[in-house]
């Protein structure tokens, strides 16, 4: 009874909010940079966060144009190889026509068509951005609240940064740091910031609330949750999105792939207090 704390009332149902910012500026190329607005994606998620580390942009017209040649199936000599049907990865509506010229089937819909077969390497600078994590929790059978931001001085929030043995307290994290703790090959923290990646954030509460409140403090761990065993197929993380516009009746987007590191963030407490019953 005494080693279980069995004289203790115990409350896991722990209340919790997470919100995350990111500081950091990227180089593209010697003539762009990218910033926060530009790498975060989207700008405010619950309890996660996608950091773009790389990215593949088309800008494209919605009109007629060729299905590209990596398209076996859109390979043609005649119109009637080209008739309009729900193929696997095709770019648009087949019109039904062949076009001669180049032997492919024509298509209605956003061109020039994306073409992702070769992958650019990974935005400058990226390892050096830092992730400031607020973490609100409250037990509210003990009527007990609690920050991570309080346990730090306000000046030192400004220049600390995590490290597990001698700031376990800071709530700023470097994502070469992050990368450092869940992956031990270089080769591989470099392929997560080319092909993007899955990472686990896990802040655990354990209070014992006989004590001083100031010893009931949060603990860092990290995981990554995603391998890059099946190279073949579907590896990393990515996914597209477009901004779209119209100019002299005709419709316009630019098209981004994005590759990054996800960042889930998992937050578990358990508080505990005498009970005379």
């Amino acid at each position: 009874m005494v080693w279980n704390k069995g004289y203790q009332d115990h409350d896991t149902s722990v209340i919790s909010a997470v919100t995350i910012k990111v500081k950091g500026i990227g180089v593209v190329n010697r003539t762009n940079s990218i910033d926060s607005a530009d790498y975060v994606i989207p700008s405010q998620e619950n309890n996660a966060l996608f950091i773009m580390t790389n990215y593949i942009r088309t800008y494209q017209e919605h009109k007629r144009c060729a299905e590209p040649q990596f398209v076996e199936q859109a390979k043609c000599q005649n119109d009637s190889q080209c008739q309009t049907s729900l193929k696997r990865n095709i770019n648009g509506y087949w019109t039904g026509r062949c076009l001669k010229n180049v032997s492919r089937c024509e298509l209605i819909g956003w061109c020039p068509v994306e073409v992702d077969l070769h992958q650019p390497e990974p935005t400058k600078s990226t390892r050096n951005y830092t992730i400031f994590i607020k973490n609100f929790i409250e037990f509210s059978k003990f009527r007990v609240s609690r920050r991570n931001t309080i346990l730090i001085d306000p000046k030192r929030l400004r220049t600390c940064l995590y490290h597990h043995i001698t700031d376990r307290l800071c709530p700023i994290f470097r994502i070469g740091d992050l990368l450092n703790m869940v992956e031990s090959d270089n080769n591989e923290k470099r392929q997560m910031l080319k092909w993007g990646t899955v990472i686990r954030v896990k802040i655990d509460w354990i209070c014992n609330l006989d004590k001083s409140l100031d010893k009931c403090l949060p603990k860092y761990s990290f995981g990554r949750l995603d391998t890059y065993e099946e190279r073949t197929f579907s590896h990393g993380f990515n996914f597209r999105y477009a901004s779209k516009w119209m100019h002299g009746n005709r419709s316009y987007r630019m098209l981004t792939k994005a590759f990054g590191l996800r960042l889930i963030i998992v937050v578990s407490g358990e508080a505990s207090k005498f009970d005379l019953l």
